[in-house]
């Protein structure tokens, strides 16, 4: 499904910079470790971000650290042609572009790397503990969904296996939480469409809207274990089937309207097309984009509802 050469690429990409940050700061550096979308051999050069993380041994040097990966991360996007600058927080021209970047900048869903001292992250129950970021992510990121990640996809290329120490629990706030990032991303990508700047960026936040919400419904289900893409569509296609739900559109539709099409959203069908589009990129003006936008935002509350409310 995927092209290997991508995969190939982003080895290389983030061996050599792990190996130019260890060497630098040898001492200093715990661990360097890839998880998310790379590390499961799903990267598409142009359209993935990177989830990179790096934990030093002491608090000391974490702003030179992140100083200096930083410069080589973006040396080798030149470098490698990985075009991370379509998809992470680098730079904006418009004000509308800046006030989007400042926010994603902030965030680890497209910040290019981040830097964390010994004490800032607490691997073992999966907590954020550093101040300043942990009441954010208390409130609104699902820490669960992240640790799970690292535990399960994580790939060290640098210092300790942190992944065997992840003894990670998830909580039935913490699942939630992660279903309703999904429903952000939709929201966000509708709130991009009016800017002509902006307009293709929410289509890229769509499409990670749709892709995010697979493991998210999975992982509120406690149906998670499988790891191979094919095999999380198919699942989350099952689980999110709800004919009780089709039921009750169907009639509902049929005493305010003449419209009688399947409000159902048909899972399988929408998250390939994603997948088409993130792969080959999203053929079309800014009335397809607004369709697909919107088909995406009922795709996402809906799915979501089903799993919440249990209405299989």
């Amino acid at each position: 499904m995927f092209n290997q050469q991508d995969q190939i690429l982003i080895d290389n990409f983030v061996r050599e910079l792990s190996d130019n940050v260890g060497r630098k700061f040898n001492d200093d550096i715990d661990f360097i470790i890839l998880y998310g979308s790379a590390a499961r051999g799903e990267f598409v050069k142009g359209a993935s971000d990177i989830d990179l993380l790096i934990q030093t041994k002491s608090d000391g040097n974490v702003e030179e650290i992140k100083n200096y990966a930083t410069e080589i991360f973006w040396k080798l996007d030149e470098k490698y042609g990985t075009e991370f600058q379509k998809v992470c927080a680098k730079e904006a021209k418009t004000g509308v572009e800046k006030v989007f970047k400042s926010i994603e900048s902030k965030t680890p869903l497209f910040a290019p790397l981040f830097v964390y001292g010994p004490n800032d992250l607490d691997w073992v129950n999966g907590k954020v503990l550093k101040k300043g970021v942990a009441l954010g992510a208390n409130l609104f990121a699902s820490q669960y969904s992240v640790f799970l990640n690292f535990k399960r996809d994580g790939k060290v290329y640098w210092g300790r296996d942190i992944t065997r120490e992840i003894k990670v629990q998830g909580t039935g706030w913490e699942k939630l939480k992660g279903i309703l990032i999904p429903q952000y991303f939709s929201i966000v990508s509708l709130i991009m469409w009016p800017f002509p700047v902006l307009w293709k960026k929410g289509v890229k936040y769509a499409i990670k809207a749709v892709l995010y919400d697979v493991d998210a419904v999975l992982i509120y289900l406690d149906r998670i274990e499988k790891s191979k893409l094919e095999d999380k569509i198919k699942i989350f296609k099952d689980e999110t089937y709800s004919e009780k739900l089709g039921v009750f559109l169907k009639e509902y539709v049929r005493m305010v309207s003449r419209f009688k099409k399947d409000l159902l959203p048909k899972q399988a069908g929408i998250i390939n097309e994603s997948l088409g589009y993130k792969i080959n990129g999203f053929k079309g003006g800014r009335l397809k984009a607004l369709f697909y936008i919107l088909r995406v935002i009922k795709f996402v509350h809906v799915s979501n509802l089903i799993a919440v409310f249990s209405l299989k």
